[in-house]
């Protein structure tokens, strides 16, 4: 499929989101004429671990700060919000179709890979 100037800006948006969120690797994926699909890595970096100290309260030892963390919401938030912004600039200023309501939909489906024979049959 040949991407038009929308498909390319939602394709170069989705590439730079490891820019935005430093413990994502994005695998396969592809835009599609009205909606995409894309395997999304996100490395398990500094676990967070309850230890007791000897006074038996719970303390908290985080390898990264709470605010680097974040969730598959976050992430795919991030990246509707940031590619509908877009859009909107492509409506004004290039002539792109406008749109009712929403880019994107409420929701996304999401599955978790668990193995690398599911990873592969999914990528294919």
């Amino acid at each position: 499929m040949i991407l038009n100037d929308a498909g390319q800006m939602v394709k170069s948006e989705w590439l730079k989101l490891p820019k935005r969120f430093k413990n994502i690797q994005l695998h396969e994926y592809i835009v599609m004429p009205n909606h995409f699909h894309a395997i999304l890595e996100i490395a398990v970096v500094g676990a967070t671990l309850v230890v007791a100290r000897n006074d038996n309260t719970p303390v908290k030892n985080n390898d990264m700060e709470e605010k680097t963390k974040k969730t598959l919401g976050d992430i795919i938030g991030a990246f509707e919000s940031i590619t509908t912004v877009e859009y909107i600039h492509g409506v004004k200023q290039n002539g792109w179709q406008p749109f009712n309501g929403k880019l994107w939909r409420c929701n996304y489906w999401e599955h978790i890979i668990r193995n690398e024979n599911e990873y592969q049959r999914i990528s294919r």
